[in-house]
Order: C-alpha cells, then sequence, then structure tokens
C-alpha cells in the first residue's frame, strides 16, 4: 500500500513475479488504473485482462483486447466472482504447464477464452453486501 502503480510492477519484476493488468477500461470501476498509469506500467506488463465477466458495457471489454493486440500481449478472461453463482461465468481453458512463470505465460498464450457476461444487476448484489459490512459491522 502507498506504492504507485509503475513502483509496485517494477517490485514485482524485480520478485520473478508476472504482471497482469486487470479491467483496465471498466468505466464504473472505481480500481481501474488510470490511463498516466497505464501508459507508464504497460511496457512491463504481461498479461492484459482482456474479457471481466462484470464489465456492464462490452465496449469496454473490446478495448482492453484491442490495446493487447495493438501490444502483442498475452490476454486472460476472468469471472471476476463476487458471489458464488458467477463462479465460472468465464475462464480461460489451457494446457498443463510445468509451474514457472514462463510455463505458465507460455500456456495463457494458447489458452482459449471462454466467455460470458455477468448479469449487470448482480453489482445490485455487491452493492448491498458493501452497505450491509458499512452500517452492521461484524
Amino acid at each position: 500500500k502507498g506504492l504507485s502503480s509503475l513502483e509496485t510492477v517494477k517490485r514485482i519484476k524485480e520478485q520473478g513475479g508476472l504482471v497482469s493488468i486487470p479491467h483496465p477500461f471498466d468505466r464504473f470501476r472505481r480500481s481501474v488504473i488510470q490511463s498516466s498509469a497505464l501508459n507508464a506500467v504497460l511496457p512491463y506488463a504481461d498479461v492484459i485482462e482482456a474479457f471481466n465477466a462484470r464489465n456492464t458495457f462490452d465496449s469496454d471489454n473490446r478495448k482492453a483486447l484491442g490495446l493487447a493486440r495493438g501490444h502483442g500481449m498475452v490476454v486472460s478472461a476472468v469471472s471476476d466472482s463476487h458471489t458464488p453463482g458467477e463462479l465460472g461465468y468465464t475462464y480461460v481453458e489451457m494446457p498443463d504447464f510445468d509451474g514457472t512463470p514462463g510455463g505458465f505465460m507460455e500456456s495463457l498464450a494458447k489458452g482459449m477464452l471462454v466467455t460470458r457476461r455477468a448479469n449487470p444487476l448482480i453489482h445490485i448484489v455487491t452493492t448491498y453486501t458493501k452497505l450491509k459490512r458499512k452500517i452492521l459491522p461484524v
């Protein structure tokens, strides 16, 4: 916490980790990366999340896919589940790999994206849960 996006990805790379940029263009998410930070970290990124089942607008996913293709990057697809019912909406079918970061990237690059958008009304459940936690802390 407290590190810039660029410093964070540099530290991940120093430790041999992979950097994935999640939902880069989701217009409703507060945690979406700002364009200046995206431009700064893009040279260090390994993966772009090209499909997020919770993105309300399909155009946000298409824009992410375009970014990845334009930079020759590997893509991922995620359910981004916040509720049990969302599990498995979206995933990547990929070949087995040897457990190394390089093996993972090679397998992901060969993977097939299986995509299905979540019902946009699911965001009501998420908002309700957040409000409930604020009002009735455990």
